[in-house]
């Protein structure tokens, strides 16, 4: 969190590991300084190198600092901007699994009104006096086979990740 300035990297010992590095490309000082957030936080270095031993001047620190808080802002905005475009794509596929509950229970309210008029159409065939044995039989079949059918739609409501509430028909006890 502080700045380290090397007046001579080929003396240095924070440089030791490193001076094999630098000194064939004739650096010969490093001056560094933290980049940090608003939090404090160490984002990185802001470092410059120069061919000359020595150490940096007034002007040449105010420089560097300048330059360090001004790498503080940029990688701050792409942050943020990295962030609002993850909440925003997060928001697009709420918004998808939210067009998918609608859908969902829309089909369960379509099913629901067709199963409605297929069981009022079973009984009214069953209110028949005089209707043979086998027409009686399928009319039950028919009524048992609608009955069960409500259960059809429930593991899509289920899976729906938003709250759909189910037609009232699906509720009902038969």
């Amino acid at each position: 969190r502080k700045p380290v300035f090397v007046k001579d990297i080929a003396s240095d010992p924070l440089w030791t590991n490193y001076k094999a590095l630098a000194l064939p490309h004739g650096l010969r000082a490093c001056w560094s300084v933290p980049i940090v957030d608003a939090q404090q936080n160490v984002l990185g270095t802001f470092a410059v190198y120069y061919r000359q031993p020595g150490v940096p001047g007034a002007q040449h620190v105010e420089l560097v600092d300048l330059a360090s808080h001004i790498a503080s802002i940029a990688i701050g905005r792409q942050r943020a901007k990295a962030a609002l475009q993850e909440t925003e794509s997060q928001l697009r596929q709420v918004q998808k699994l939210e067009g998918i509950g609608q859908l969902a229970g829309g089909v369960a309210h379509d099913f629901n009104n067709i199963l409605t008029s297929l069981l009022m159409r079973t009984e009214l065939v069953g209110m028949v006096e005089h209707l043979p044995e086998g027409a009686r039989e399928g009319a039950h079949q028919m009524d048992v086979d609608v009955n069960r059918a409500p259960a059809l739609p429930r593991p899509v409501l289920r899976f729906t990740p938003l709250p759909v509430k189910p037609p009232s028909f699906f509720s009902s006890k038969r």
